[in-house]
């Protein structure tokens, strides 16, 4: 046997059997400077201040593994990556699988992520791989020597190599390959791995992605904790739900920390704890979570601290979250916890309109079509109510309800028909000048909701006999429920039908509908005042209220406030 060989098995047996290094080390050296590559490898490893002379001569003998840990070491210690990638090619070249992957990563996304990935792997973080590509170099090379080191079963290759494939980067997306290499990594216990292909097939397997995402979970992998609890809230069980948005969030995952916040502020799963909700949130929201943001200000706002909430709403709307420039913009028209600026919030309103955000479309649109111009508010409304929103379907038929009753009919007849009583009471008042009896189908079907403008309207018709048989009696019963209600015509036209039968109760409805301002109600109760009907004569309170009239341009009132004041002054 050559004496180099003897003395390496001699070494081997002393430190590998024996677990004496100290007694294997002079062995090793001797058979290094006789220029065996095994133990110039072995002495690179055991004596680390000498290690780069020794694995350098073992690397030069095309040592693969004194390659690659000489590449390593130049690469981490030295930043000599220029030499690094030489001999991680060379170590590549003779097959060595985590070479492989260490080229492909060179040349995926640079040597200082490379240098920093390393760096942790040494330092004991599990997580070393080319989990992103944040630079593109030479992807094509990349993905070659990835999957020649993931044909040989290594997982961190077999992971990166599907990630690249899913993503289209340095080949064509190949989904079918993707899902395969995730799927070797995974089975290999390779965490996040587990995690995306319990992701891949959540949606054609539910119950199969949940069992990845938990082995993931397991792992300590703090997205997939975060996915496992989401999956586990959806189903119900917020407890549990909280137990892994906990271990994520104790990890520093910002969406864990909002979850949990949000659990927490909630009491899902546990005791609502607003405190422990605001630690949480407010970690999550810093790092820049703009769910978290959005979520932290709904707390503070509840807790009246208006200022710091509208300082969080705004992160959050600059961060372009939608739901957040609402609030944001509602704010500003309120002027609550912000200086009051109807021009910033109507920049707000239209950036969240702008996203999709249904509520902001909606209002935006029912602004608009009080100022203009109306063919934006019509395309806002309709934006609204494509996304479902009832009230901006209803605002889109009063909007139509002039000038245009078949796009409000178009509008209303929906909502009217699914038991809508605006919509039924909009309908009746688009028809009622052709179609009577429909007008009178659709205010009856919004009076017997209770609708006040629908009880009105029926009302009118039953008293003036169109879609129906005159029936005063009924007119006043309709009349009734709706003035009762507070509606202000109801409430003078009653007034009006009293006056004959019962000039009290007629009176009291005319005041009622006066203090609403309705003009013609406070002349008829100035009358009433003036010739003491129904109420004792008053000749100070019926110049009160003909003056209430007078202003409001109720020129009959204006005369006889013209005539008392000059016989007053007479």
């Amino acid at each position: 046997m050559d004496p180099q060989q003897l003395l390496f098995e001699q070494a081997n047996k002393l430190f590998l059997e024996d677990h004496d290094q100290a007694a294997a080390i002079p062995l090793y050296r001797q058979a290094a400077e006789q220029g065996h590559a095994g133990a110039q490898y072995a002495m690179g490893l055991l004596e680390p201040e000498q290690g780069v002379w020794w694995l350098t001569l073992a690397a030069r003998q095309d040592h693969p593994d004194a390659q690659l840990d000489l590449a390593t070491k130049l690469l981490v210690e030295h930043g000599r990556s220029s030499e690094a990638a030489q001999w991680f090619r060379r170590a590549a070249l003779q097959g060595l699988a985590a070479a492989q992957y260490n080229l492909g990563v060179l040349l995926a996304v640079g040597p200082e992520f490379l240098q920093q990935a390393l760096r942790r792997h040494q330092e004991g973080d599990s997580k070393y791989q080319a989990a992103e590509l944040l630079e593109s170099l030479d992807l094509e090379q990349a993905v070659s020597w990835f999957r020649l080191a993931a044909d040989q079963g290594h997982a961190d290759a077999q992971y990166t190599l599907a990630g690249m494939l899913s993503a289209g980067q340095g080949a064509p997306a190949d989904e079918a390959e993707a899902e395969r290499r995730f799927r070797q990594a995974a089975e290999q216990g390779h965490p996040i791995a587990q995690y995306r292909l319990g992701a891949l097939l959540l949606d054609r397997d539910p119950e199969l992605g949940a069992i990845w995402c938990r082995r993931a979970a397991d792992q300590g992998y703090a997205d997939a904790q975060h996915l496992l609890a989401a999956l586990i809230a959806e189903q119900g069980d917020f407890s549990e739900a909280g137990l892994w948005f906990r271990r994520a969030a104790e990890q520093g995952h910002p969406g864990a920390q909002n979850h949990l916040g949000y659990l927490l502020a909630q009491g899902l799963g546990g005791p609502a704890d607003a405190e422990e909700s605001a630690h949480w949130l407010r970690l999550s929201a810093e790092s820049g979570h703009p769910d978290a943001q959005r979520n932290l200000a709904v707390l503070l706002a509840q807790a009246g601290n208006y200022e710091e909430a509208a300082l969080w709403y705004g992160r959050a709307a600059e961060q372009g979250h939608a739901a957040a420039q609402f609030i944001l913009a509602t704010m500003y028209a309120e002027g609550e916890g912000v200086p009051q600026d109807a021009e910033q919030s109507l920049v707000w309103l239209r950036r969240s309109a702008e996203q999709g955000f249904g509520r902001a479309q909606l209002r935006l649109g029912s602004l608009l079509a009080e100022t203009g111009p109306r063919e934006e508010a019509i395309h806002w409304l309709q934006s609204a109510a494509a996304r479902g929103l009832e009230e901006a379907c209803s605002e889109l038929g009063m909007l139509y309800l002039d000038n245009d009753p078949v796009e409000a009919d178009r509008w209303l007849r929906p909502l009217a028909e699914n038991g809508d009583a605006d919509a039924q009471a909009m309908l009746g008042i688009l028809h009622c000048d052709h179609d009577p009896v429909e007008a009178a189908g659709w205010f009856r079907k919004a009076a017997e909701q209770g609708h006040p403008g629908g009880q009105y309207n029926l009302g009118v018709l039953f008293y003036q006999g169109l879609g129906v048989e005159p029936n005063e009696r009924e007119a006043l019963r309709w009349f009734h429920r709706s003035a009762t209600a507070g509606h202000v015509r109801a409430q003078f036209n009653l007034a009006a039908i009293l006056e004959s039968q019962d000039p009290a109760e007629a009176a009291g409805w005319y005041h009622r509908a006066a203090e609403q301002g309705l003009d013609h109600a406070q002349f008829s109760l100035g009358q009433m005042y003036f010739r003491g009907h129904g109420v004792e004569r008053d000749l100070a309170r019926a110049l009160h209220w003909f003056g209430k009239a007078s202003e409001q341009g109720h020129q009959e009132a204006a005369a006889v406030v013209a005539r008392l004041t000059r016989a007053a002054g007479g």
